[in-house]
């Protein structure tokens, strides 16, 4: 378990003031999780050499967003989904004649800019180094805002290239995200009632 934090200094996480209208600095968020992520998975790494987790085991971290300002997404591609997979935005087609929807996809999106304009990589379920970590599971309830159903809030975001996956729906409830080769997968496993 690992808990992401507001951070510091420009790329920080601040709380916004009440009742007035902001914008989500979602690249801050999305660091902040990977952060916290990198973090652990390293941590991780050590365990794994020491012999304290054995080969074959799944490893998943979890990581309360229990005290970012901005802890969850009402975006269609949540924080944390971004902060692993590399994805971005939802892009809608449009027929240039017609004007209606044609499709939509998700753009790749593998790093973000820090305020110094250094990119950090935010595909890290992409490539091999981060292969022993099999999923995340991200909470962003607390003690104040928790939902009514136990777990109904939890994101689980699979790794495609883990050593020792898990299997699709491990875990029966909340939100669970995997790529295939079709794209981006979800399934929502419980009505998210902790708002």
């Amino acid at each position: 378990m690992v808990a992401a934090t507001p951070g510091c200094g420009p790329d920080g996480l601040e709380w916004a003031e009440p009742l007035k209208v902001t914008d989500i600095p979602v690249d801050r968020v999305v660091l902040r999780l990977r952060t916290a992520i990198e973090y652990k998975a390293e941590q991780l790494k050590k365990h794994i050499a020491r012999g304290y987790i054995k080969t074959g085991q799944a490893i998943v971290i979890a990581v309360s967003g229990a005290i970012l300002p901005y802890r969850y997404s009402e975006e269609l591609t949540p924080f944390i989904v971004r902060a692993v997979l590399g994805v971005g935005n939802t892009v809608l087609r449009l027929d240039r004649v017609t004007k209606n929807p044609a499709g939509r996809y998700i753009e790749y999106r593998g790093e973000v800019r820090k305020a110094c304009e250094a990119s950090v990589k935010t595909d890290l379920f992409l490539n091999d180094e981060y292969a022993h970590v099999s999923a995340v599971l991200y909470s962003p309830s607390c003690w104040v805002h928790h939902p009514r159903t136990p777990g109904a809030e939890f994101t689980v975001v699979h790794n495609p290239r883990a050593t020792s996956p898990l299997p699709d729906g491990w875990f029966p409830l909340g939100d669970e995200y995997w790529l295939d080769g079709s794209g981006l997968r979800h399934t929502r496993h419980a009505v998210n009632d902790w708002k």
